[in-house]
């Protein structure tokens, strides 16, 4: 098995325009209070109509946030950015949100989504 070598060495943590993501890590896990609450899943989005934004009104687990979550989309295609166009979150609280798509045709639409409570 070929070993790979080290990295070169890279600014000096501290100095300006560096960040370190072990730097960052141990920074968040001391500050946690506790695990954030999070959820995901997919959904299909149906009855859209050719280059219109369609929603799905999405539901959290019931008692799941106390605040309303960060929401991050994505596609479930084979075809984004030519016939699917894009994707998003709107309307976030607690127990929902909407998510969107837009696309060239009216083919029912996969999206991705996880909810993850914003730091304690």
């Amino acid at each position: 098995m070929p070993v790979i070598p080290p990295p070169p060495p890279g600014p000096i943590a501290g100095q300006p325009g560096h960040f370190a993501w072990t730097e960052w890590a141990e920074d968040a896990l001391v500050s946690l209070s506790r695990t954030p609450a999070m959820a995901a899943g997919s959904v299909t989005v149906t009855g859209l109509v050719s280059n219109t934004p369609t929603s799905y009104a999405l539901t959290f687990p019931v008692g799941r946030f106390s605040v309303a979550p960060t929401v991050v989309v994505g596609l479930n295609t084979t075809v984004p950015g030519t016939v699917v166009l894009g994707c998003a979150a709107t309307s976030i609280t607690a127990t929902g949100c909407l998510l969107w798509v837009t696309r060239t045709t009216n083919s029912n639409t996969g999206l991705f989504w996880i909810a993850i409570e914003k730091g304690l």
